[in-house]
């Protein structure tokens, strides 16, 4: 027998539940007969960061959801480039938070709606079938007017013809280390590293190291990200976070390694096709740092929207799902974060890192870009603007100086401020 629902997510993460909570918002009488699937139970282990954008709590006051587990609240993020530090404006990132306790609170979100949420039973295969989806479970089979892929990097839609199977996935690893909350800075100044200085030795990404709690005891999240959106080199990654973690006192081996890939998101993916839609990791997330809550509860938004309407209208072929996406402000601030990626893990990046370092405006557009206080692709032209002044009257000044001391026959190291001024202390200026 075929169990029947209009709406079937795969995935109950915060993509799958952020659509279920939309839906509710838009059209309760449709989120009831809608359905998520859930592999694990919840609360179960997710591999993340757990780092709560100023963004997220406003999408979350949207769903009228109120944090209701522990976390660590995050005054500022300090940004490390092997020479020196800065510390973004505060409401980037402002509370960390375990995963695992998350997306349970969230599913408990769905439960008080009504919504049905079947955990412990995996989806293992999707067809198209007619004008609707067969979703074969390990205990049931069930039919659907809609299915949303809300299941992760490798989402079983992605299998199904018509969206693109992309490798070019982004890798992670973590650990958690037991900390002394008197003695550890991200205690004491309630602040999140963010380590940059492996860029120069040709890794596309970077180290975190974030406080949170573990059943009531301070913790260390360390973790390290490779964009890896280019796929002309591979670093071993395990071995060099092994290394930056011998440098900071600590040995690997000693603790449990966990690895995850991510899927940045991608201008040129499809993210629906008749009958089916994509949303959160499956869709492609923040290509930069990696960030994905919000953007997940983002898609959520979106796709509840089109989803309606394909109701409404009786249309099912989310023709300008894709378009919505790049319309609001998710697609848009994805593609600048892409930009990004390529500025500062590219060829260019001792100029792109410098020109951060050293412009506390562009330091606050990026924080205010996270937090959602202002998108980040509204200001393309004061960037370029202040890239250009960066350029001509401080790096290219320090080039200019290298090039003369050579000409002399002078090979020492330029002075603070010198080339990229990469070997500052601090922010120099306010341009």
């Amino acid at each position: 027998m075929i169990d029947k629902f209009s709406i079937i997510i795969i995935g109950s993460g915060p993509a799958g539940v952020a659509t279920a909570l939309n839906l509710y918002r838009q059209n309760p009488n449709l989120a009831r007969e809608t359905l998520l699937l859930e592999k694990a139970v919840h609360p179960r282990e997710k591999i993340c960061g757990g780092g709560l954008s100023g963004n997220t709590e406003m999408l979350l006051e949207e769903l009228g959801i109120e944090l209701s587990i522990p976390f660590v609240p995050i005054n500022h993020l300090r940004l490390n480039n092997g020479h020196g530090t800065i510390d973004l404006p505060q409401g980037c990132f402002n509370k960390i938070v375990r995963r695992s306790q998350f997306d349970s609170m969230l599913a408990d979100e769905v439960r008080k709606k009504k919504i049905s949420l079947n955990e412990r039973e995996p989806a293992i295969k999707v067809e198209r079938c007619g004008d609707g989806v067969i979703v074969t479970t390990a205990r049931e089979t069930y039919r659907a007017r809609v299915v949303v892929g809300a299941d992760g990097v490798y989402s079983m839609l992605r299998n199904v013809e018509g969206f693109v199977k992309r490798n070019s996935l982004a890798r992670l690893f973590e650990i958690d280390i037991p900390a002394d909350s008197q003695q550890s800075i991200q205690f004491q100044q309630y602040v999140g590293l963010v380590d940059l200085s492996l860029v120069s030795k040709g890794m596309k990404g970077y180290i975190w190291e974030l406080p949170c709690y573990i059943d009531g005891k301070p913790f260390l999240n360390i973790g390290i990200m490779d964009s890896n959106l280019e796929r002309k080199t591979r670093v071993d990654l395990k071995a060099v976070f092994s290394d930056a973690l011998k440098k900071r006192g600590i040995d690997l081996s000693q603790y449990r390694l966990k690895g995850h890939p991510e899927r940045p998101f991608s201008p040129n993916d499809v993210f629906a096709i008749q009958n089916m839609l994509l949303v959160g990791d499956a869709a492609g997330i923040d290509p930069c740092f990696g960030e994905g809550i919000s953007q997940s509860l983002e898609y959520g938004k979106i796709a509840a929207e089109a989803i309606v309407r394909a109701f409404e209208d009786h249309d099912f072929s989310f023709a300008s799902y894709r378009s919505e996406i790049f319309k609001q402000r998710l697609g848009k601030e994805q593609e600048m974060y892409r930009f990004m990626s390529w500025l500062f893990y590219g060829p260019r990046w001792r100029f792109w890192l410098s020109f951060l370092w050293n412009s506390r405006v562009v330091q606050t557009l990026l924080a205010e870009s996270y937090g959602g206080k202002r998108a980040l692709h509204k200001q393309k032209l004061k960037i370029a603007f202040l890239a250009f002044y960066h350029f001509f009257f401080h790096y290219g000044k320090s080039l200019r100086i290298v090039n003369s001391r050579t000409e002399k026959g002078d090979h020492n190291e330029p002075e603070a401020g010198g080339l990229g001024s990469l070997r500052q202390k601090g922010v120099n200026s306010n341009a």
